[in-house]
């Protein structure tokens, strides 16, 4: 009994019961002290013990063990292919935002959508388990952390819903004008037709039959709102409404403004092929074709792209502007041989602007010529007269 003395008492009594096959549970009660009912019942506890302790066999070990290494060799092997599949996914991504960017050099995501976002947390709270920084996730995805911390205090706070994006409209309107102040500036108006915008601020300003003050700004925008418009004025509007973005063919062209031993001067013109919208004028001394697709591309981005663009067989106009302009989706049209009908009503711009300013041997003088072309393409486009013009303007306003 001593040496089994450290273990369990109905251990004890079970090895004593199976060693001694000549004691019955009598004999063995009263060498332990106890009852017969607790004999047996120790005896029934040791054998249960007895019976689930069995010693693994070493084969089977082997097997568990090469069955688990087996599937966790064919997860990874999914995995492995998974990742490839996915850098394939994330280079068709990175070429899509290059071509976007190319066409759009501005354009930036600016604003995630709820889904995302919520995305984009569980993200980091998975790469903070796995003992990654915060500042080195928002690094890494190019959000600044005060972003992320505004997301996560919205998302503690009220849920999914914290994170849609709030409105950006002003609760109250402190820059709206009164009726009442607006119809007491009108009878100002009727009553003192001849003043100056500053007369009418001040006497509004020193009136003091009401405390609201009105910038003058504010003065000279409501008198252009309600002011009776001229024939000719009414006649621009007519024609500006007229012009859309743009439609569908444009056309592009250079006209020589200063030729010399040293240098050639040729201005860049951008119209609309339907309604003659002067779209751009740029004087150049270089003509190349990285530059002609420079302007077009801050053009597209302004007033949306073409179909098709007309141009002449100049050689900026060949073979390497037409594959630029085709990654854009936009095909180059160039004009047939010996048809000047072609690009007609485009040259018949270049004319009118020639005839609307001073050459340049009677000035001589860079700066008068840049600030006489700007000002003729403001006022062809809403100043000056084209019969050709009528019909459509008149269509358009039915």
């Amino acid at each position: 009994m001593d040496t089994i003395t450290d273990f369990d008492p109905v251990l004890q009594t079970t090895i004593q019961y199976f060693s001694k096959k000549t004691d019955s549970y009598n004999d063995i009660a009263l060498n332990m002290g106890i009852s017969k009912q607790a004999v047996h019942q120790r005896v029934a506890k040791g054998v249960e013990f007895f019976r689930s302790f069995r010693v693994e066999n070493k084969n089977d070990r082997e097997k568990e063990l090469k069955t688990i290494i087996q599937s966790q060799k064919e997860i990874i092997k999914t995995l492995q292919l998974q990742l490839l599949i996915k850098s394939v996914l994330m280079s068709s991504l990175e070429c899509f935002k290059e071509k976007i960017l190319k066409f759009y050099p501005k354009f930036k995501v600016t604003r995630y959508s709820a889904r995302h976002k919520l995305y984009v947390l569980q993200m980091l709270g998975k790469f903070q388990r796995k003992g990654g920084q915060f500042k080195e996730f928002c690094k890494g995805i190019s959000k600044s952390p005060e972003t992320i911390k505004s997301w996560v205090k919205r998302y503690e706070e009220k849920g999914y819903t914290g994170l849609h994006d709030k409105t950006t409209r002003p609760k109250n309107f402190g820059n709206k004008v009164p009726l009442k102040i607006k119809k007491y500036l009108m009878a100002l108006f009727i009553r003192f037709p001849r003043w100056t915008d500053y007369q009418y601020h001040k006497y509004m300003r020193s009136n003091p039959e009401h405390s609201y003050y009105m910038s003058l700004p504010t003065i000279q925008k409501i008198r252009r709102m309600h002011q009776i418009k001229s024939e000719m004025e009414k006649e621009r509007i007519k024609k500006r409404w007229c012009f859309n973005n743009g439609t569908d063919v444009w056309t592009v062209d250079f006209t020589c403004m200063i030729k010399t031993d040293s240098y050639k001067l040729q201005l860049l013109t951008v119209s609309d092929a339907r309604s003659r919208f002067l779209f751009k004028t740029a004087l150049l001394l270089d003509t190349s074709t990285d530059i002609v697709v420079d302007y077009l591309s801050e053009l597209f981005i302004k007033y949306g792209k073409p179909t098709i663009i007309k141009v002449d067989n100049g050689p900026e106009f060949r073979t390497d502007c037409r594959d630029k302009i085709r990654e854009l989706s936009i095909y180059l049209f160039n004009s047939p041989t010996y048809y000047g009908q072609f690009n007609g009503a485009h040259e018949r711009i270049h004319r009118t602007l020639k005839g609307n300013i001073d050459k340049f041997e009677v000035h001589k003088n860079l700066t008068t010529l840049v600030e006489q072309v700007t000002s003729f393409e403001d006022e062809y486009n809403y100043k000056l007269k084209n019969d050709y013009l009528l019909d459509s303007s008149n269509k358009c306003n039915t």
